[in-house]
């Protein structure tokens, strides 16, 4: 009975969290992240209590009937995944103790939040799903349909239709600051990034024809949005996306078949809003140059008739590849060792090209502002990069190891006036309340203890639920989830909209391993 209770509380609050807070908004844009905030600490606050007093109880009933429970695999087992959770939260609560900041560690900086309460919240939350839920496909359904709509709504915001008068008000630069219910572009992005992998796999992997349907519905909403969000980092977590999906697809014919499927939904896709934007003249946002050329590039329109052409040449009439026939990795091994190479030469050339090196040697310099790092690279990362570097440095041991306190970059920096006054003459009236790369951020918020915690956790999650794909190939699903999340934050933050679903979905993905159970079935 207490298991079951547990299990119900865990249901609300899944319904909450990926049913109700994507599309919870309040005071339009202006105070819509601190309204979310309050609505997932609150009823994570509310559940999670409830679970702690129905665990104390649970636990007590079975050490009533049968004292060596207290040493069963119930209780004692842990993963390589939670062990590293474990040492993340470890790393957050020790830099909380030792911060100078304690107020600012407890809630994180205004705006922001990310501070000991929130990471507690994902703490938990990552334990009790991943021991306690009983797992059925109605909480993916629920956050399919919830964020279906909020994919709607930006796609309607970049045609400045404002069905609910989210935007009323706003500036044309503000219009492109903001989408959906969810708020700043880079956190739609973000938000995206995180949750749309488990569409996608459902697309790849579903054989019913009506979760085929639907996710290819699904997911051509969220590639039309993703093409007009106006970030460049979601095209990163794309890419990581993908490849870790091809990596997948090379265990059948017909799971390679499903991929190239994907890829043609991906530029059909981009190239149906290229269309639409064409049509609506005036009426559609101007975006960024990425974004115009992934959507109206004839060079993408080439290679999408690249693909379909290779695609019904390969797979067409009479080549249907057998279903359970793997086919060698070569390719991708190959496609890894191309890849890393070409982004070790980028590496190397825009590390000559930014400290002169090319200029003295050769009297050549690349102005492209994807090539040369310098203060504005990046919308002005090149300058918080630097920052935060040169502020490390002058760390001590101690906290070079763990930190000056969860979330407490901005009151570290601006409370020493050398840093203040460099940070207000570059920023003016604005703050820098991050480095804008969650890595950078969390080796000076948490330390090298934090930042090597939180980076073994992402691989070792991803690892497991790659490994144990063969058991349940949606397991793989959560793998896509952690490739885009962590390579899109490599130029964002962690925030509301994101990282709670990190460790929901992570949480999830470990239940199905550790139960074992069908995560998803052909029949709808």
């Amino acid at each position: 009975m207490l298991r079951k209770l547990q299990n119900y509380v865990l249901y609300a609050y899944l319904i909450i969290m990926l049913g109700i807070f994507p599309l919870f908004y309040r005071k339009q844009y202006s105070g819509m992240g601190n309204a979310k905030f309050k609505l997932f600490l609150y009823s994570s606050a509310v559940c999670i209590a409830v679970l702690i007093v129905l665990s104390i109880l649970q636990y007590a009933v079975d050490t009533c009937k049968d004292f060596s429970t207290v040493f069963s695999r119930r209780y004692l087992t842990y993963s390589i995944t939670d062990l590293f959770v474990i040492f993340y939260y470890g790393a957050v609560l020790c830099s909380f103790l030792f911060s100078d900041f304690k107020e600012e560690a407890l809630l994180g900086a205004a705006g922001w939040s990310m501070g000991l309460a929130a990471q507690t919240v994902f703490f938990f939350s990552y334990f009790y799903l991943s021991r306690r839920l009983q797992f059925q496909k109605w909480i993916l359904y629920v956050l399919f349909g919830s964020s279906g709509v909020v994919f709607l709504l930006g796609i309607l915001h970049r045609f400045y239709l404002d069905p609910l008068g989210i935007a009323v008000g706003l500036s044309e630069s503000q219009r492109l600051q903001f989408l959906s219910t969810i708020g700043q572009s880079s956190w739609y992005s973000s938000f995206i990034c995180t949750v749309l992998p488990l569409g996608v796999f459902v697309f790849y992997a579903s054989k019913n024809k009506r979760e085929r349907i639907w996710s290819c519905l699904y997911t051509v909403l969220a590639f039309m949005t993703l093409v007009t969000q106006n970030t460049d980092s979601a095209y990163l977590a794309l890419l990581a996306m993908l490849l870790v999906l091809f990596y997948v697809s090379f265990d059948s014919r017909w799971q390679m078949k499903r991929f190239w499927q994907l890829i043609l939904n991906i530029l059909a896709s981009f190239k149906g809003m290229g269309l639409l934007q064409l049509m609506a003249g005036e009426h559609t946002a101007s975006l960024d140059s990425l974004s115009i050329f992934m959507s109206r590039s004839m060079w993408t329109t080439a290679l999408f008739i690249l693909i379909l052409c290779g695609y019904l040449f390969c797979y067409g009439k009479n080549r249907i590849p057998a279903d359970n026939q793997p086919i060698k990795r070569t390719v991708f091994y190959v496609l890894a060792v191309i890849m890393s190479v070409s982004l070790a030469v980028l590496i190397t050339f825009i590390v000559c090209n930014s400290n002169g090196f090319l200029v003295r040697k050769w009297g050549y310099c690349n102005t492209n502002n994807y090539l040369l790092f310098q203060n504005n690279w990046g919308n002005n990362r090149g300058f918080s990069w630097k920052f935060s570097m040169m502020s490390f440095k002058d760390f001590s041991v101690f906290r070079k190891l763990f930190g000056i306190g969860p979330d407490c970059f901005k009151a570290y920096h601006y409370g020493i006036t050398e840093y203040a006054e460099l940070l207000n003459s570059y920023w003016g009236g604005l703050s820098l309340t991050n480095a804008h790369n969650e890595y950078l951020t969390i080796l000076l918020d948490l330390g090298i203890v934090g930042l090597l915690s939180f980076l073994l956790m992402l691989c070792v999650g991803l690892y497991r639920f790659v490994k144990n794909r063969k058991d349940n190939i949606y397991l793989s699903a959560f793998a896509l989830v952690i490739a885009a999340y962590a390579a899109h934050n490599f130029f964002c933050y962690q925030q509301v909209c994101c990282t709670p679903f990190l460790f929901i979905l992570m949480g999830i993905g470990e239940n199905m391993i550790r139960n074992k159970e069908i995560f998803l079935t052909d029949k709808i």
